[in-house]
């Protein structure tokens, strides 16, 4: 082998992993950011019409670190309904009000309060809304690998 050949390999592999890192975030960044936001509005767009307030009080929060792990670093989004309802004078919250909704009540007999077993009315609009998400892993993995091809042939 060459000594030019040896210094275009040298050249092209420092140019490969100068900010690779980085730029690999980055790309996996944009596609969190992008389904995080197709999520959001699915979600919204999936509350039952009748509660008008539920969607008002869905919220999308940045996630700057791991709950669990506080030095891990994290990049992610928190979707959650925020707030309480006045229902019959007690707080209830938001985010009670929506689970029951999407995965429904269990129904009770109103003589001895003893359980059917019956659930009421299931909605399953986060269960839907939660499709946006899937296969967010393979996006990363090709707009990752498109990057790094891209980059290859420069």
């Amino acid at each position: 082998m060459a000594d030019g050949d040896l210094k275009r390999i040298e050249d092209w592999l420092g140019l490969m992993t100068t900010g690779l890192t980085d730029e690999c975030k980055k790309v996996a960044e944009k596609v969190i950011d992008e389904r995080a936001n197709k999520f959001f509005e699915t979600l919204k767009d999936e509350v039952p019409v009748e509660h008008g307030d539920l969607r008002d009080s869905i919220t999308k929060e940045k996630m700057k670190s791991n709950p669990r792990n506080k030095t891990s670093e994290w990049y992610g989004y928190k979707v959650f309904f925020k707030g309480y309802k006045d229902v019959n004078g007690k707080r209830v919250a938001f985010q009670k009000i929506a689970n029951s909704l999407n995965y429904g009540t269990l129904q009770r007999l109103t003589s001895d309060l003893k359980y059917r077993g019956e659930i009421s009315n299931p909605r399953h609009f986060v269960e839907y809304s939660k499709r946006e998400l899937v296969g967010i892993d393979k996006e990363i993995y090709n707009k990752t690998l498109n990057m790094l091809n891209e980059k290859a042939k420069v």
